[in-house]
């Protein structure tokens, strides 16, 4: 599963941060939807630029749960971990059509 959406995220221009098929998980880089390209960490508060991230978590018999996640930055504060300052994209954000579209992809066999 982590595979298909490392090699679909890819795809899509994005740079992957990391991945791991055994543990589920994979983060991309940040990413700028207007100029489809890679960017910093960096970058100002915008919520154009994206960063995705899923878990995927075995059930049995032969199940998986995949949470996918699109994420920005409200703003800047250097004095807070730059984890606590995102926010999951809202549902009307373009991102959250690229999460939708990357769990559809999931979903074909």
């Amino acid at each position: 599963m982590i595979e298909r959406l490392t090699t679909e995220v890819r795809t899509l221009g994005f740079r992957v941060r990391a991945s791991n098929a055994l543990e589920g998980y994979l983060e991309t880089e940040w990413h700028d939807l207007r100029s489809s390209k890679p960017t910093s960490g960096d970058h100002q508060a915008s919520d154009r630029v994206i960063k995705v991230r899923a878990w995927a978590d075995p059930l049995p018999p032969g199940e998986t749960i995949v949470v996918l996640e699109a994420v920005y930055r409200r703003f800047t504060d250097p004095s807070q971990p730059s984890r606590e300052l995102e926010v999951v994209v809202p549902p009307d954000h373009p991102a959250d059509s690229l999460v939708q579209r990357l769990l559809r992809g999931l979903e074909r066999p």
